[in-house]
C-alpha cells in the first residue's frame, strides 16, 4: 500500500498541476481573470513557484481578486525564497514604493540586484533608478545608465524612457538631443505613457527634431489617455491656446480637471482661474477659490497669489485682509 502511494503520489501531483495550468491558460485567453486566479492558486498552494509569483502579481494589480499589497508580498516572499527572479523583482518594487512593506531602499536594492542577476529586465530598470537617485546604493549615474541599457535589451520600456532623460540632461552620458529622441521614441512605441509624453515635449520644443505642435498634441493625448497628469495638463493647454489642435475651451476644462484631480498643482491653479473667468465652465468664485487653495496648500506660488487676491476682494470667500496678505507673503 505504501509503495503504491509512493508511486501514485507524484503522478497525482503532476496531474493537479497540469490540469490547473490548462484551465488557467484557457481562462487567460478568455480574460476570465477570476478563474485564472483560482487555478493559479491551486498550483501555488501545491508549491509551484511560478504560480506563487503570478498570484502575487494578481494581488498587486487587483486583477481577478481584490487588490492586496500584503498578500502580494507574502506570495512573492515564498517564491523568491525558492529562487524565482520574477518574485524577487516584485519584492524590489514593493520595498521601493513602500507597498505591503515599509519603504526600504536598501532592501529594494538587494532584491532588485538578485533579480537583475537572473536577467529580469524590470529589476534591472529599477536598479538603474536606484543608482540614479542614490537610494539604497551610492549615487552613480553611469551605473544607472548601464543597468537601463541592460533592461532595454530585455524590452523594458521604462528603461528606454529613463535613457531619454539621461541624454536630455546629460547625466551619466554626454548630452545628446538625437539620442534623447531615439530613446523617447522607443519608449513611446513600446506603449510607455511617460515616453509618449516626453516625445510630445520634444516635438513641442523642437528638441532633436523639427518643432511640430500637431505631433506634440498627438503624443500628449496618447499619454494623457493613460493617466499621465503632466500630459493631461499639456493637452488642456493645447486646447486652451489652439496649438496643434483647434481651440476648445470645454475640452481645455475637461483635461485640466483630470490633471487637477490627480493633484497636479499647476492644473489646480489654472482650473481655479477657469472657474473664476467662466472659461469652459460656468463661472463660480467658490469653486475658483477651492481649487486655488488646493494648489496653494502644495506651495504653488501663483495659486497663493490668486487666493490672497480672493480674500482681499471677498470673491468666493469672506473678505479678510489679514488672510489675503498672509497668502501673498507665502507666495513672495
Amino acid at each position: 500500500m505504501l509503495t503504491a502511494w509512493a508511486l501514485l503520489g507524484p503522478v497525482r501531483h503532476y496531474y493537479v498541476q497540469w490540469s490547473a495550468a490548462q484551465k488557467a491558460q484557457a481562462a487567460l485567453l478568455a480574460k476570465n481573470y477570476g478563474e485564472v486566479f483560482n487555478q493559479w492558486m491551486l498550483m501555488a498552494q501545491d508549491g509551484n513557484v511560478d504560480a506563487q509569483t503570478n498570484i502575487g502579481l494578481m494581488y498587486w494589480m487587483g486583477q481577478g481578486v481584490a487588490q492586496n499589497d500584503l498578500l502580494a508580498v507574502d506570495w512573492w516572499n515564498k517564491a523568491a525564497s525558492a529562487g524565482n527572479v520574477n518574485a524577487a523583482s516584485g519584492l524590489g518594487a514593493a520595498y521601493y514604493f513602500g507597498r505591503g512593506v515599509k519603504r526600504d531602499y536598501e532592501s529594494a536594492a538587494i532584491w532588485a540586484r538578485k533579480a537583475s542577476a537572473g536577467g529580469n529586465c524590470a529589476a534591472q530598470s529599477l536598479l538603474g533608478s536606484l543608482y540614479w537617485e542614490g537610494h539604497g546604493v551610492a549615487r552613480d549615474e553611469a551605473q544607472a545608465v548601464s543597468w537601463w541599457r541592460k533592461a532595454v535589451d530585455g524590452g523594458n520600456s521604462d528603461a528606454a524612457y529613463s535613457l531619454s532623460l539621461a541624454y536630455s540632461f546629460g547625466k551619466g552620458v554626454a548630452k545628446d538631443d538625437q539620442q534623447t529622441v531615439i530613446w523617447a521614441r522607443k519608449a513611446a512605441d513600446l506603449g510607455n505613457a511617460n515616453g509618449q509624453y516626453m516625445l510630445g515635449v520634444l516635438y513641442h520644443q523642437g528638441q532633436g527634431l523639427p518643432k511640430d505642435d500637431r505631433l506634440a498634441f498627438e503624443w500628449w493625448m496618447k499619454s494623457a489617455a493613460s493617466g499621465v497628469q503632466q500630459a493631461q495638463y499639456s493637452v488642456a493647454g493645447a486646447y486652451g491656446t489652439g496649438n496643434g489642435i483647434g481651440k476648445d475651451k470645454a475640452q481645455a476644462f475637461f483635461w485640466m480637471r483630470k490633471a487637477a484631480d490627480q493633484g497636479h498643482a499647476p492644473a489646480q491653479s489654472d482650473l481655479g482661474t477657469m472657474y473664476s473667468l467662466g472659461s469652459g465652465v460656468q463661472q463660480d468664485d467658490a469653486q475658483a477659490t477651492a481649487w486655488w487653495r488646493k494648489a496653494a496648500d502644495q506651495g504653488y506660488a501663483e495659486a497663493q497669489l490668486w487666493l490672497g487676491n480672493a480674500y482681499l476682494k471677498g470673491k468666493g470667500v469672506t473678505p479678510n485682509n489679514l488672510v489675503g496678505a498672509s497668502w501673498w507673503l507665502k507666495a513672495a
